[in-house]
């Protein structure tokens, strides 16, 4: 079977969460503060007057380096800021966006972006070189560089990129800067085990060990946090793999039913049912070290590998989650409840996305589609699992399925009304309506 994997490399609140590793050592990026980078330093531009550009170019207006990628909410959302930014201090600032990603990545995303949001925004693109100097794991990742002698003034969270603290800057006045902490990664090949006895990647002291099951049908092991991994799950097979999530990520991993597709739960399918509900999920949003400080606590990381392929792997790991967190008096159970959903339904009978067949092309981003001879049920998917993950539970009554079909859509896949909009010429509509759905239910046990 594929293996399926979902890590997110940038800070989010929801069912997938990152790690945010924090210790004494400081990033090395930390050293560059005061020195000045390289004036003509070449950059590939994407959607600009010129196709290349230095940055000297800018050298005359306060700097920010905006690193990104199409595939990142919030640094979708810090493009739309930037924009109001730009607007508000004129010439005396430049936001600029760099990712490593192509040309044609970026031109077809900042196209739908602007159809979408009405910003015409650019880009450097295919950058190595700032990626080198300025390297991070998280984003989106802010180098603020002083205008005129182009020193390293602070780097930052996007947060940290508002009104206040540029006026700061323009007036040379004293800020007391929050630098965002990002440490390295550790080097870990997620196709093979990670935790379970016999691997050789890492060694994990006893200490930080909290249940370690040998049996013949299975390995199951969970741990506290580990510093500099990656958050995310892996899904070989039947087995389960989650590093550095939250108890709520824990459980929704497991998955409501033995043939749901990983990562299809999202905040819809999951009910709260706990006093403390700051033990199950982060209540922070977007503040780095306060992240990092709930997450050395509350986050875990735990394996699941099947020795018998017909064992019910979600059951297991479900079943050793309750036996350890049964001591903070918590559980996790399905339970069919009424609940909200957003259904699609077809407005005629007329078949509007049928596949005229041909090559298959499979494009889905942030504000577009475009499907030529591809399933309907992998856009479904993609929606409950990636862009509507905190939206309620999603239900395909089209009839469509796995039906191969061809559009084309330009509209924000984060927004129901947006999705609407551009999905009526298909003759297709989501209802809010009250469904009868299994859900994964965390509770306290008294």
């Amino acid at each position: 079977m594929k293996v399926k994997k979902i890590y997110l490399i940038v800070f989010a609140i929801g069912i997938v969460n990152l790690s945010f590793a924090q210790n004494a050592n400081q990033p090395r990026y930390f050293s560059l503060i005061g020195k000045t980078i390289p004036y003509d330093l070449p950059l590939q531009m994407a959607n600009y007057q010129f196709s290349k550009a230095k940055i000297s170019d800018f050298k005359d207006k306060l700097l920010i380096l905006d690193f990104w990628a199409d595939w990142c909410s919030p640094c979708r959302s810090f493009l739309i800021k930037a924009d109001s930014l730009h607007k508000k201090f004129g010439n005396k600032l430049i936001i600029l966006p760099i990712t490593y990603q192509d040309s044609a990545t970026v031109v077809r995303f900042l196209s739908s972006f602007k159809k979408v949001t009405g910003i015409n925004s650019y880009s450097a693109i295919n950058d190595d070189n700032l990626n080198s100097t300025f390297q991070h794991r998280l984003i989106p990742h802010e180098v603020w560089i002083n205008a005129g002698d182009q020193t390293v003034i602070a780097i930052t969270d996007a947060d940290q990129v508002n009104s206040a603290n540029i006026e700061k800057v323009l007036n040379h006045e004293p800020i007391d800067w929050v630098m965002k902490v990002d440490m390295p990664m550790i080097n870990v090949d997620f196709n093979k085990p990670f935790l379970v006895d016999g691997n050789k990647q890492t060694n994990i002291p006893s200490n930080e060990v909290l249940l370690n099951i040998n049996t013949s049908g299975y390995q199951f092991k969970l741990t506290k946090h580990i510093d500099s991994l990656i958050g995310g799950g892996t899904f070989p097979g039947n087995d389960i793999k989650a590093y550095n999530v939250n108890i709520q990520s824990l459980y929704a991993y497991t998955r409501i039913s033995e043939g749901d597709d990983p990562g299809v739960i999202n905040s819809g399918h999951m009910v709260l049912k706990v006093k403390d509900t700051t033990i199950i999920h982060e209540p922070f949003n977007g503040n780095y070290q306060m992240y990092a400080a709930w997450a050395n606590k509350n986050t875990y990381c735990y394996e699941l590998i099947l020795k018998d392929s017909t064992l019910n792997g979600p059951k297991i790991a479900r079943n050793e989650l309750n036996k350890y967190f049964k001591k903070l008096n918590i559980e996790g159970i399905i339970e069919q409840r009424t609940v909200p959903c957003y259904v699609l339904k077809r407005t005629s009978v007329i078949d509007k996305i049928k596949s005229a067949g041909g090559a298959k092309t499979q494009i889905i981003g942030a504000y577009i589609l475009n499907y030529k001879n591809a399933r309907f049920a992998d856009w479904i998917f993609k929606l409950q699992s990636y862009w509507l993950q905190m939206e309620i539970p999603i239900i395909d009554d089209s009839g469509f399925g796995n039906e191969m079909v061809d559009m084309d859509l330009v509209c924000n896949m984060e927004n129901v009304n947006s999705i609407n909009t551009a999905i009526a010429k298909y003759d297709l509509k989501f209802v809010k309506e009250n469904r009868k759905e299994s859900l994964m239910v965390i509770k306290n046990i008294k």
